[in-house]
């Protein structure tokens, strides 16, 4: 009997000690993870820009098309008040952007770079005779 009863001590405090080490093993991931989330990795870009009249003038409800590399329509945006639009959360790829507006001349631009964490930025100049976008690739502006 007494061996039987020292069994049941010896396995409880065996069940003890493995759920202690259990617990242990989750904090200790629980506190690496929580390090990793802390710089989380930006995997997605973003284009994003300004149209204007040959004056400067913003230009609003100016469509803004965003095309994949298969020249396939793959987003659509109208310009605010203030002539801004942007896409978010772009694959890193390569796009082109075609922007319309009654009474100018298309604007389009091919071949924009879009790399993860980054920012794309054009600024598109609508004419009725030829548009231009100028585009900008700086560094330092993240995508959202």
């Amino acid at each position: 009997m007494l061996l039987k009863f020292r069994g049941r001590l010896m396995s409880k405090a065996k069940t003890q000690k493995t759920l202690t080490s259990l617990a242990l093993g989750v904090f200790c991931l629980a506190s690496m993870g929580g390090s990793f989330a802390a710089t989380p990795l930006k995997v997605a870009g973003a284009i994003g820009g300004t149209v204007q009249n040959s004056l400067g003038v913003p230009q609003l409800g100016a469509t803004v098309l965003l095309y994949n590399r298969q020249d396939r329509p793959i987003q659509r945006a109208l310009t605010d008040a203030n002539g801004k639009f942007q896409f978010l959360g772009l694959a890193p790829d390569h796009y082109s952007v075609k922007v319309t507006l009654a009474a100018f001349f298309p604007a389009l631009e091919k071949d924009i770079l879009v790399q993860p964490g980054t920012r794309s930025l054009m600024a598109v100049h609508l004419n009725s005779f030829f548009s231009t976008i100028q585009l900008s690739y700086p560094p330092w502006i993240t995508a959202a």
